[in-house]
């Protein structure tokens, strides 16, 4: 939770053993005038349906996967542990050549609504170097498939003649929660500024 002008905002995610259910969440956000309950999706309960939250290889051997997988692997690398995530909330590994910045792993459950089945999955983020792109994958933690990916990169919709001034500030998901500060305040940029790097 946090506080951002004068509005307190909670967030929940139900887990099962420590670990994280990612389509089990809900948030609810409290002023002095009223509170309000937004993207109610705890399912609750699920603790009643088996799962082996025992993983078949460690975020080691899933980000090998992955990297193989999508063949990123243009030339030799190895995989280092350098510490622990925000919160102690997944590991962090440095991979030179692979990805300009520590790989994130967290391990996470999902809840299939249909089948009414948990499955246990590595979540792997990597700022890409060889596709210049910021990418999280879903691994299987009893297979090694790689079960979902997408891309967290913000993409210019903008003619392709055109250039942006280089920048420096690269914000992603996974730093949300350490950028997070009480009292935040913003600044507001008029239209037709595209964005600051563009002017004030």
């Amino acid at each position: 939770q946090y506080f951002s002008n004068g509005i307190q905002h909670i967030y929940f995610n139900e887990s099962i053993k420590g670990i994280p259910i990612v389509n089990s969440t809900a948030s609810v956000h409290i002023s002095k005038f009223a509170s309000k309950l937004e993207e109610n999706k705890l399912f609750g309960g699920l603790h009643k349906y088996s799962i082996n939250i025992s993983e078949g290889f460690n975020e080691m051997v899933a980000i090998d996967k992955v990297i193989k997988g999508k063949k990123l692997d243009k030339k030799p690398y190895s995989i280092q542990f350098s510490g622990l995530a925000f919160g102690n909330k997944g590991k962090k590994f440095k991979v030179n050549g692979i990805s300009n910045q520590d790989i994130l792993v967290v391990k996470k459950i999902f809840f299939d609504e249909k089948t009414k089945k948990l499955s246990l999955f590595w979540e792997v983020t990597i700022d890409e170097i060889a596709t210049n792109s910021y990418m999280q994958y879903w691994v299987d933690a009893k297979n090694g498939k790689i079960i979902k990916e997408q891309s967290l990169t913000l993409q210019c919709s903008f003619p392709r003649n055109h250039e942006h001034p280089k920048s420096e500030l690269k914000i992603h998901a996974q730093d949300f929660n350490e950028l997070v500060m009480p009292d935040s305040s913003y600044f507001v940029y008029p239209w037709p500024i595209e964005s600051p790097n563009f002017g004030s």
